[in-house]
């Protein structure tokens, strides 16, 4: 998916690893901006003897709508 001019502001493209464990546990879900580093981060997980297999996927996020912090009621 490619972002459109309009909307460009409103997705980010991010890749995820995520890894599986030879007991079937999938952990270390972490998220690059770069693909390069995923695939690096990738490989280098599967050199373990416990990891099973580690993917890669696109990940898009959607920015955080409104304000970051609560708003207070109003006294």
């Amino acid at each position: 998916m490619t972002a459109t001019k309009d909307n460009k502001k409103a997705e980010h493209h991010y890749w995820r690893v995520i890894v599986t464990y030879s007991d079937n546990e999938t952990s270390s879900n972490r998220v690059f901006k770069d693909r390069a580093k995923a695939e690096s981060f990738a490989a280098w997980q599967k050199k373990s003897p416990v990891v099973k297999k580690a993917a890669l996927e696109p990940f898009i996020r959607q920015q955080y709508g409104g304000h970051r912090v609560a708003k207070q009621p109003d006294e």
